[in-house]
């Protein structure tokens, strides 16, 4: 099978608006990132928010492919390979499952900062703040602690590419030697299907992060990413 990738950026106008600009004036340092559409046409909004004598500062994540490009699996700060730390986040796109990975990212760390997530097409400017994620950092840390108390863990990994981690998964039976394993393989991970192994305590997921952070719902096991154990 061939694939072939396509790009599909936006063609029409990327800037702030007035409403926009005034919101981010009170920052000094802001860094910024989009969603692949608009990765590439952020020099207005940047040159804007410099007018202001804003500093700009951004950075290419890991497993991106551009500088400002955000993905939704950057849950975790060092993805992101900032050298400075910002006073707020910007983020330019429609929708919140990606600018919300910036806010999961920071769910551990002492200094919250704002993410500013501007829609250029309905030129809305939105705020989330640690708040805006509290559901989510209790459910993390519910599992996390549910995942310490239990004796027999189900692994989950997947052969998607990008998303495979057999090597870092069979590190965790010389991490935590007092428990039992089990693996559990396959190219798409259907979380109906985990409460047909009873037996199972607690579940790591070695996927895309946003599985267990996002997608479980009603499981009578709870699911920690591999990430938070290591």
């Amino acid at each position: 099978m061939e694939i072939m990738f396509i790009e599909a950026a936006y063609e029409g106008k990327v800037e702030l608006s007035k409403e926009a600009i005034a919101q981010l004036k009170k920052f000094k340092m802001i860094a910024v990132y989009s969603s692949v559409q608009f990765a590439k046409k952020l020099d207005k909004i940047i040159s804007q928010l410099e007018k202001e004598k804003i500093k700009v500062i951004s950075s290419s994540p890991e497993r991106s492919s551009a500088k400002y490009q955000l993905l939704g699996c950057d849950v975790y700060y060092k993805n992101l390979r900032l050298n400075e730390e910002p006073d707020a986040f910007l983020y330019v796109g429609d929708g919140m499952f990606h600018p919300q990975a910036i806010a999961i990212a920071q769910k551990d760390k002492e200094s919250f900062k704002p993410i500013i997530c501007y829609d250029p097409i309905s030129s809305r400017a939105t705020t989330l703040t640690r708040d805006s994620i509290k559901k989510i950092i209790m459910k993390s840390r519910y599992s996390y602690s549910k995942f310490l108390a239990s004796d027999i863990i189900g692994i989950l990994i997947s052969t998607k590419y990008g998303q495979e981690h057999l090597k870092l998964a069979k590190t965790l039976p010389k991490r935590f030697p007092e428990k039992k394993f089990y693996f559990f393989i396959d190219d798409s991970i259907s979380l109906g299907q985990l409460d047909n192994f009873p037996f199972i305590q607690a579940w790591v997921n070695t996927a895309c992060p946003r599985i267990a952070l996002d997608d479980i719902v009603g499981l009578r096991a709870p699911v920690v990413n591999i990430g938070d154990l290591i």
